[in-house]
């Protein structure tokens, strides 16, 4: 079997008949469809059982008490079969024709990796700017340098891997329950060991909007786990740079890192007082990140996430906070 499609399912009825119309759509019909219900409390149990009986061997299903994405997601990859993972959530679509997009792009150049585009659009119209590089197929070595510079890698979402490279023998419940960077986590193993990437610069899957505001939703806990996960990242890096040190991923991963938290602070002040924020903004100067960045790649942030990240160092967390609460005024306008 060629593709397992991973799909964790938590409370999205009325989008999964959609999404797994999608997967019907495909011109490619060598798959199988993983399930995994992480507990839902509205009608997508029912769903996932429906489509395994009208698919009949194509489809497994896995019921489970809530445990969050991350192992749900692991959960389906554990007992799937497929020569290539892909993943999909249960609210967002395929393009009818990604499978059989990627599966040219693995027939032509036997990669590990499949990276592709994503649209906000249901016509699959593609975002300017989302392409992330020029080049349509990227060495292990350049793949893990284009992962330490930016989080753009991250998604689980947007890649076919192979099945050696997916992570069939990691642990991940060291992590416990991410509220984000369960992506990146699993991301880490697979351009570890991948040996190519290649890249199809088109949209084949559809993300659908968020209407929920980051600024409202965001709390403490997602520090710790950005933390604990950039702990992660950065353990990676290292490991890189001493297989070959000209890579220099531990210092674009620190500074990608930086940027993240910038961008934290951002979102985290612009819904919180001064009083409220200053012990966060606090842990955020002495985070090992912003210890250890190399000032030189703090020139390739923007104008305000690098005044951010030098008040930062500095522990200057009251100016941070304003500044913050600035940037956020202007970005609503």
């Amino acid at each position: 079997m060629r593709f397992s499609i991973i799909i964790p399912v938590y409370n999205v009825e009325p989008y999964l008949s959609e999404t797994l119309g999608s997967v019907l759509a495909q011109g490619c019909t060598d798959y199988e469809v993983v399930l995994v219900d992480d507990g839902s409390t509205d009608g997508s149990p029912g769903l996932c059982d429906s489509f395994r009986d009208a698919c009949k061997n194509t489809v497994k299903v896995i019921h489970q008490k809530n445990k969050g994405l991350l192992a749900a997601r692991r959960a389906g990859i554990e007992i799937s079969e497929g020569d290539y993972v892909v993943s999909l959530d249960g609210d967002d679509l395929l393009r009818s024709d990604a499978l059989e997009k990627i599966g040219s792009a693995i027939d032509l150049q036997r990669p590990d990796v499949v990276y592709y585009d994503f649209s906000r659009s249901h016509d699959f119209s593609p975002i300017k700017g989302s392409r992330l590089s020029a080049r349509t197929r990227l060495t292990r070595d350049e793949a893990q340098q284009l992962f330490s510079e930016t989080n753009r890698m991250n998604s689980m979402c947007r890649k076919a891997v192979s099945r050696r490279c997916v992570g069939l023998d990691a642990d991940f419940s060291r992590f416990g329950r991410l509220n984000m960077g369960e992506d990146a986590v699993q991301s880490c193993i697979v351009f570890d060991r991948a040996e190519s990437t290649v890249f199809l610069n088109e949209p084949l899957y559809y993300y659908r909007p968020n209407a929920a505001s980051i600024s409202s939703n965001i709390t403490i806990d997602y520090l710790r786990d950005m933390q604990k996960v950039q702990a992660e990242l950065l353990k990676y890096a290292r490991q890189w740079d001493s297989a070959c040190p000209k890579l220099c991923c531990y210092k674009k991963m620190t500074a990608r890192c930086v940027e993240e938290l910038c961008h934290f602070v951002l979102h985290y002040a612009s819904a919180r007082s001064c009083a409220d924020s200053l012990e966060v903004l606090h842990k955020v100067s002495k985070s090992a990140p912003l210890e250890d960045c190399d000032g030189r790649f703090l020139r390739t942030f923007g104008l305000h996430s690098r005044l951010l990240a030098v008040l930062l160092r500095r522990s200057l967390v009251g100016p941070a906070w304003a500044l913050a609460r600035i940037g956020s005024f202007f970005r609503r306008k």
